[in-house]
């Protein structure tokens, strides 16, 4: 190799390998945005689901004092009435 050839290929390899790795992280960072893609089309879903659940959170515990209370009254009742002929 004359020295014409050996100047292009010290300048030549660098640029190679930068031009090279410039290509696969473009392809990886590709690849890393269709994996969160997917996991968005996963999640998306979902989220109309826990809206609906957690608007309907403090009616769920409005209905379950509700019961308890019932509950109490029937304990009470029973309870006092248990000794009792009717």
């Amino acid at each position: 190799m004359d020295e014409h050839h050996k100047n292009w290929f010290m300048v030549g390899w660098p640029v190679l390998c930068v031009l090279l790795s410039t290509i696969y992280q473009a392809g990886s960072q590709h690849q890393e945005l269709q994996n969160m893609q997917k996991a968005v089309d996963g999640v998306q879903p979902l989220v109309p689901r826990v809206a609906v659940l957690e608007a309907g959170a403090s009616q769920m515990k409005e209905d379950l004092q509700e019961i308890k209370a019932d509950v109490k009254i029937i304990r009470e009742y029973i309870l006092n009435n248990t000794g009792k002929n009717p």
